[in-house]
């Protein structure tokens, strides 16, 4: 189970704060978060400090959100060990 809380309070960008397993049950509705982040021409911010285990599909699922410049903070070391074995 993955557990979304969306922080607006800053001026330029919207943070989610992430906690669980993301998996391959979870990527459709993280996916569906951030694109509503995103269209609000927002930054986005995922803090993936409470991120404890995500699976092949949840970390390709964070490699494109890289990719569309969203910005990974806080990541635990197995999920940073993780995302570099996945060439982030």
């Amino acid at each position: 189970m993955l557990r979304i809380t969306r922080d607006d309070r800053a001026l330029h960008s919207t943070m989610l704060r992430l906690e669980g397993r993301l998996t391959r049950h979870e990527a459709e509705t993280l996916e569906k978060a951030c694109a509503e982040c995103i269209s609000t021409e927002r930054d986005l911010v995922l803090d993936l400090s409470g991120v404890r285990y995500a699976d092949d599909v949840g970390a390709a699922l964070l490699r494109r959100l890289r990719a569309a410049n969203a910005v990974l903070s806080n990541a635990t070391p197995f999920l940073s060990e993780l995302l570099m074995e996945e060439g982030i």
